[in-house]
């Protein structure tokens, strides 16, 4: 019941877009060109252009074009828009059942029914017309949920929990760019969290990770990079992967960790009610110029 309140939005939003005529324009209307042409002979190796490339001086791509696989059969069957609504949907509709799914398999039910409390207050601060945005900034935030839940998953044991994980994590990290500290970060820490709580429970093995499972792993890493690794090698010129390595930032405003810190805090002392508010405030809109 609890995940059919969290779905529901999701499925509201998808339902009212594509009954008023929602048209993706801007970033949005790139997204549907090059779902357009997944597998065809003009197929997507990359993602879409990234903002990065005016402070790295060089022209860099997001690393992966999964975020046009994921709606490239929606866009096909019904159309730029209404397959886009649908096909984004439905992405947002899989990652809240990931999150009940692996909160259910650590905490059982208790745990499933906070952990869609959550999904249903990030919906809430996103606003209807974000639930089915194909914009990668804002395609990602309920998948970035689900990818939290399954590193609780890691860290605590969950079989299934990586190679899920890793499948979320190709997905945000090819989608944009500055998921590429987030997710490997994140790996990590459950990683190290994971082998911490195997010998602490004074495991038989010296490695917490079962056979099956790093095969599953390696397997999902292998099929869901093999587009950007491809691009990389057997493409013209200096491959993505290259050029996102090798890009130095500029001299320009660096972020840094006071600034970081100062963002987070802000973050947890806005009251929850401003939450939506405060998310509007977060990107300006942006003036473009010729």
């Amino acid at each position: 019941m609890v995940w059919a309140l969290a779905v529901l939005p999701i499925v509201t939003a998808a339902i009212r877009a594509i009954a008023t005529g929602w048209q993706p324009i801007g970033d949005n209307a790139l997204v549907a060109l090059r779902a357009r042409d997944v597998l065809t002979s003009h197929h997507p190796w990359l993602g879409t252009w990234s903002s990065a490339s005016l402070e790295a001086g060089k022209d860099l791509n997001h690393p992966g074009p999964l975020i046009f696989d994921a709606v490239a059969l929606p866009v096909r069957l019904f159309g730029s828009a209404a397959g886009l609504v649908i096909g984004d949907a439905l992405v947002n509709v899989l990652a809240v059942t990931t999150v009940a799914v692996f909160a259910h398999r650590r905490l059982g039910r208790v745990a499933a029914v906070v952990m869609l409390i959550g999904v249903v207050y990030l919906e809430y601060i996103m606003g209807s017309e974000l639930l089915i945005d194909p914009w990668n900034p804002h395609v990602l935030m309920l998948p970035c949920f689900a990818l939290l839940v399954c590193g609780w998953g890691i860290a605590e044991g969950d079989r299934w929990a990586l190679p899920v994980f890793l499948s979320i994590g190709s997905y945000c990290v090819q989608t944009h760019l500055g998921y590429s500290y987030l997710v490997p970060g994140l790996l990590v820490a459950t990683v190290v969290l994971r082998w911490v709580r195997h010998r602490r429970m004074g495991g038989a093995a010296r490695w917490p990770f079962a056979r099956r499972e790093l095969l599953w792993s390696l397997g999902v890493v292998v099929v869901l990079w093999s587009q950007p690794l491809i691009e990389q090698f057997f493409g013209e010129g200096e491959g993505n992967l290259s050029r996102i390595l090798g890009a130095r930032g500029s001299d320009g405003l660096k972020i840094g960790a006071g600034l970081g810190l100062r963002l987070f805090t802000s973050v947890l002392t806005t009251p929850p009610w401003s939450a939506r508010a405060g998310f509007l405030r977060a990107v300006p809109n942006t003036g473009y110029v010729s």
